[in-house]
Order: structure tokens, then C-alpha cells, then sequence
């Protein structure tokens, strides 16, 4: 199946959003159940916030997806569409015992189809929304065909039991007792020594500002990890940051690193 991605301006709220535009032939009866399919099955895009005793609480809303909006908008040119995507995604989304995902499906010019898919990024980010667009794409292959529908992504319900656990055990204590100790002093720190600067091989200057290094792959060593990812159900990102953890400690004869990571832009 080929799509278009098309990335829509950020706004001053807490929604992130992506658009895909098909082009081939959509039925749309069908992609709305495989969205309602997706929907109901991945744990975070059920998550509900409320309020108890003025704290923000979530939980795992038992509450079904049951209906997708169709909009028609065949008649609007791409930029109006663009235009129109945009208006949604700047809405603030209501929080409070609700669900926290908009989808919608949109009937654009030339016979096609467009998904519009806002979250609020409480409950997922730039990865979630992928995760939950190749789901939905792969349960909709999966009806057209008549197959069994694929493997649901990975349920974080187990996870969360587990550390409610850890909150009340012997091993956190023990845990906290151990990191209290590790930073009784400071940490070592990377510096620029002065009498260095402006020497050979030597930084010139005394500000931590690095410089951009890209390195790319060759197809098949991104096709080796992108295999490697999905058979153990792991973000690439993670695998990286393994790597480059592992690069550091070496470099620098340490066990013990902290790498500062954002996980999502």
C-alpha cells in the first residue's frame, strides 16, 4: 500500500498530529473498522484522565471506539484540506473522563482518501501515533485479504502492575538507599581544561555546544536493524542509545553512565 505523510504545523497545545493520504483505492466501510479494530486494542489510546481531590489521575477507560467521522471534502483543494487539518489540530481537546484521540477520515479530490489523526500528547507521542498507524493499516490489509488479523502491539499492563509493586517493596528501598549514596558527591563531570584551549587537537572553546556528526548507514545495515527492532519489538531509538552507551563507556573506562535523551520532537 503506498501513503503520503505529510507533518502539520505545531500548535500551542498538547495535540500532536500526522495526516496520510492514500493513493490507491481506500473502502472506507472497511478502514473505519480496522481503525475502530486499532483503536480498541492498544492500551494507551484508552487512557482517561480525571480528577480526585485536586490531582490528575489516569486510567484505562473500559469505553469503546464505536464510530469514525467521514468528512467530505472533495470539493476543497489540497491546501484548503492542509488548511482544514490544521484548524482540528489547534483545538484544545477536551481532558476530563474523555477519550484523548481524534481520528477522522477525509474524501478528497480525484476519488481519495486521507486520514487525520490528533492525540494528545499525555497519552502518546510522535512513535505512538506510528505505531497505532501501521497497526490500523495492518488490521485494514488484513479484513480486505481475509486473514487472521496481526499480532496486537504490545499490552503495558503487566508492566504497570509490576512497578506498583516495586513502589512498595523491599527492592526500592534498598534501590533508594543505594542511589542516596552513589551521589553523596558529585558526579565527574566533562570539562575543558583551560590551559588546552587554542593547543593542538584541543577544543577552542570553553562551552559544551558539540558539533552536528551525521553518519549514515547503507540500506542493508538499516535493514538489519530495522529486522533486528521488530523482532524483538523495540524502538530503534533504544538500540541506539544502547550503542552509543556502550561507545561512551568504553571511551571513557566507565560502568556507569546517564545519557540526557529526548524521546520525542
Amino acid at each position: 500500500m503506498e501513503l503520503k505523510k505529510v507533518k502539520l504545523k505545531c500548535c500551542k497545545n498538547w495535540n500532536i498530529c500526522t495526516s496520510l493520504w492514500f493513493k490507491e483505492d481506500i473502502d472506507i466501510d472497511l478502514l473505519k473498522k480496522a481503525l475502530l479494530i486499532s483503536l480498541n486494542r492498544i492500551d494507551a489510546l484508552n487512557i482517561h484522565l480525571t480528577e480526585i481531590n485536586k490531582n490528575i489521575k489516569q486510567y484505562l477507560s473500559d469505553e469503546k471506539y464505536r464510530d469514525i467521522e467521514v468528512l467530505d471534502y472533495s470539493d476543497k483543494s489540497i491546501e484548503e484540506i492542509k488548511q482544514e487539518f490544521n484548524k482540528r489540530a489547534c483545538v484544545e481537546m477536551k481532558w476530563k473522563d474523555c477519550n484523548l484521540i481524534d481520528v477522522v477520515i477525509a474524501k478528497v479530490p480525484e476519488n481519495r482518501v486521507a486520514l487525520c489523526v490528533v492525540v494528545n500528547h499525555v497519552i502518546a507521542d510522535a512513535w505512538g501515533l506510528t505505531v497505532f498507524m501501521k497497526d490500523a493499516l495492518e488490521v485494514y490489509l488484513s479484513l480486505r485479504e481475509g486473514k487472521d488479523l496481526p499480532e496486537k502491539p504490545a499490552s503495558f499492563l503487566k508492566v504497570i502492575e509490576e512497578e506498583l509493586k516495586y513502589t512498595d517493596s523491599q527492592k526500592m528501598k534498598d534501590d533508594e538507599e543505594y542511589w542516596k549514596s552513589v551521589f553523596d558527591e558529585a558526579p565527574s563531570y566533562s570539562s575543558v581544561n583551560r590551559k588546552n584551549v587554542g593547543k593542538k587537537y584541543g577544543r577552542i572553546s570553553l562551552d559544551f555546544t558539540s558539533t552536528a556528526k551525521i553518519i549514515t548507514l547503507p540500506k542493508e545495515e538499516v535493514q538489519v536493524v530495522n529486522d533486528y527492532c521488530k523482532k524483538n519489538r523495540i524502538s530503534p531509538q533504544v538500540l541506539f542509545i544502547l550503542a552509543m552507551y556502550c561507545y561512551l563507556s568504553m571511551l571513557n573506562n566507565k560502568d556507569e553512565l546517564l545519557i540526557n535523551n529526548a524521546l520525542s520532537i
